[in-house]
This record gives C-alpha cells, sequence and structure tokens, in this order.
C-alpha cells in the first residue's frame, strides 16, 4: 500500500539554506527540495556555468523528463561521489546520466529486474495513449 507523505514526515524545502539547516537539525525523514534550490546551489558554488552531458531522454513512459536529468545531473555535480547504486536500469538513460557528468574516479552500478517485476499482464498489452490518459493503468505498468 503507497501512501502520499504526511505534513509531519515531508517537508518542503525552498532554499539551499534551509536545507543545510534541516539535514543539521534532523537526522532522517523526507525531505522534498526543489530543483530549483539544487540549481541555486550549483549557482552558488561556481562562478561559471557548469557543464553538464544530456542527451535528449525518451519520450516514453517512465523514462525520466528533461528537468528530472538536469536536477539528477545537478546532484551528481554537487555531491561529487565515488560509487553511486542505481535501483532500476529501464532504458538506461539515467545510468548514462550517471556516468557521463561524474567523477573519472566514480563507480556506477545499476541494478534492473528485466521482466521480472511484471505483473501477469505483457508489456504489449499496455496502449500507450491508456498509459498517458489514465494513473492507474500507467502505475499498473510502471
Amino acid at each position: 500500500m503507497t501512501s502520499e507523505p504526511s505534513e509531519s514526515t515531508a517537508r518542503l524545502v525552498s532554499s539551499p539554506v534551509e536545507l543545510r539547516d534541516h539535514c543539521r537539525t534532523h537526522a532522517s525523514g523526507l525531505v522534498q527540495i526543489k530543483p530549483k534550490v539544487v540549481f541555486m546551489k550549483i549557482e552558488a558554488r561556481h562562478a561559471e556555468p557548469v557543464s553538464m552531458k544530456i542527451n535528449v531522454p525518451s519520450s516514453g513512459i517512465g523514462s525520466v523528463t528533461l528537468l528530472e536529468a538536469a536536477a539528477l545531473v545537478s546532484l551528481v555535480k554537487l555531491v561529487q561521489p565515488r560509487k553511486i547504486f542505481e535501483f532500476g536500469t529501464f532504458l538506461g538513460y539515467s545510468t548514462a546520466l550517471l556516468v557521463e557528468n561524474s567523477g573519472p574516479d566514480c563507480e556506477v552500478y545499476s541494478l534492473d529486474l528485466g521482466e521480472s517485476h511484471v505483473g501477469e499482464r505483457p508489456l504489449t498489452d499496455y496502449d500507450e495513449a491508456d498509459l498517458r490518459r489514465d494513473g492507474d493503468i500507467n502505475d499498473a505498468y510502471l
């Protein structure tokens, strides 16, 4: 059963300072960060524009959007991880983003369950128009 985070467990952070303060005072919990805040943090850290390698994402259902790709790459640029583990490779678009935008010493791992996670209904039974129009059908597909 999936539920939306309640106000007591989820908090919307609207500035880099709020994010820093929240992380210092809270040990755990769900924090929602606006993409603009991530981009502001990049701008605050770097005087020059930060280059990113982003390919045009797939328009297929389940792929990352251009905004999600930019936010993901921005997080990689900010954190500069040495290891990344991605759950759910799907088409490999975000995996490529992680590899192409992380440091040369970063190891990127991705795990995909393949067809084993799909329910009884084959993927070919789903009509793309229905996936885009009906949230329940889209959820069942994903």
